[in-house]
């Protein structure tokens, strides 16, 4: 593809620097044709983003300037040619994340300069195998949940399983009912892994995946749900999105660095509609050790939340964190004098620490019946509802309709 060179930059796309692989142009037309008729409006705000984000990343010896209203020319006179190509795609995940709250595959627009003779420019697009290639040296660890993202994710587990099979993520959204407000207000983002065979596709359990694989299923979570958000929020909808954060991801250096890298250029208007979920957290945690996981969530959501182990009795890691509510996951299918025993001491501790509660998994009425009756204010599961392929917008449902539909469908 052939670009005309505007006068004032011939110098910054000299010959000498375009054979030397020098220079870059990024485009951002996604933006603009998800604009629509905003675009006049927004363009200001765009360009303003994309010139913050090249003076951060670039050197005093760099260069940039637009070639026109999608497109600006990046000259990185001293860097290696694929070190220009890495800053270049790292600069246009970043506008495209921070602005549309993600970043498919398919919108990256970088190319590589070379000469298409007297003051034109050959524009070559990087492939997507070049840009896979590159994006973990890019620090870009996951795109977003588009069948390039989900591709890229396939291949990593197949060949960590030494299996030649495909592998495919799947969401759903499972409704959380808030008994204080009496209404479905938040929804809970689920995925899973699925090991595709000739025949059928078969579940991956948790166990079957390693920490690096967890981090990737976890953070394509992440983007999917910021995505049915941004969309919602541009329809005139709201609801909350709870996102949850496994203890052994969130612990481990990896998992931290991959949280905050895809955190860090989420808008504030969606900030303000997500809550974390901490799950998985082991008996007995240190105060300090849990506090320091909370501290790193807190800056990109609303609230979070935290799971407690079964069995528990001591509370006191979980208070005076910055947790909005703790809970537990039920895993089992029938109330028993266990559980009864673990909802008494959560609604007891949660009390007492002047936090909220949840319980996620609820699967009978016996357990449904119980939680209303112990105060425990978020519930999801079975006994509340299904769940959906995309969230609603928040909707009232008093405890009597809820009792009621409950009913109904048994």
């Amino acid at each position: 593809m052939l670009q005309p060179t505007p006068l004032e930059v011939r110098f910054a796309a000299s010959p000498a620097l375009l054979e030397r692989g020098s220079v870059n142009v990024i485009g951002f037309g996604a933006i603009r044709e998800q604009a629509g008729d905003r675009w006049p409006k927004l363009r200001e705000g765009v360009i303003s983003r994309l010139e913050g984000l090249l003076r951060h990343a670039l050197r005093p010896t760099d260069f940039f300037a637009p070639l026109d209203d999608t497109t600006y020319l990046v000259t990185m006179p001293s860097a290696d040619p694929q070190d220009v190509n890495i800053v270049c795609l790292r600069i246009a995940y970043d506008l495209h994340n921070s602005l549309l709250g993600r970043c498919d595959l398919g919108q990256i627009q970088v190319s590589t300069a070379r000469s298409g003779g007297v003051d034109l420019l050959e524009l070559h697009p990087l492939t997507t195998e070049q840009i896979l290639a590159m994006a973990e040296k890019a620090g870009i660890h996951d795109f977003a949940a588009s069948p390039y993202a989900r591709a890229a994710i396939a291949t990593k587990l197949a060949a960590a399983t030494r299996q030649e099979v495909r592998v495919d993520l799947a969401y759903s959204y499972l409704p959380v009912w808030d008994s204080r407000n009496e209404a479905i207000t938040t929804y809970l983002c689920q995925s899973r892994a699925y090991r595709v065979l000739e025949s059928h596709a078969e579940a991956m359990p948790p166990e079957q995946t390693t920490i690096k694989e967890r981090i990737a299923i976890e953070i394509a979570a992440l983007h999917a749900g910021i995505s049915e958000l941004a969309s919602a929020l541009r329809g005139g909808q709201r609801f909350l999105l709870s996102l949850p954060f496994s203890f052994e991801t969130i612990g481990s250096p990896l998992g931290r660095m991959e949280l905050t890298s895809a955190c860090r250029h989420l808008l504030a208007e969606h900030r303000q509609y997500l809550i974390f979920i901490l799950t998985g957290v082991p008996p007995g945690v240190a105060q300090r050790r849990l506090a320091d996981l909370i501290n790193t969530m807190r800056p990109f959501a609303r609230h979070v939340m935290a799971t407690v182990a079964p069995g528990s009795r001591a509370y006191a890691a979980y208070q005076g964190i910055g947790l909005q509510a703790i809970g537990l996951e039920i895993v089992q299918p029938t109330l028993d004098l266990r559980l009864e025993a673990d909802i008494a001491r959560l609604a007891l501790a949660a009390k007492g620490a002047k936090l909220g509660t949840f319980l996620y998994g609820l699967s009978s009425a016996d357990m449904l019946g119980l939680a209303h009756e112990t105060g425990i204010r978020w519930l999801s599961g079975p006994a509340i509802a299904a769940p959906v392929t995309q969230p609603q917008p928040m909707v009232r449902l008093t405890w009597d309709a809820l009792v009621a539909e409950r009913m109904a469908a048994a």
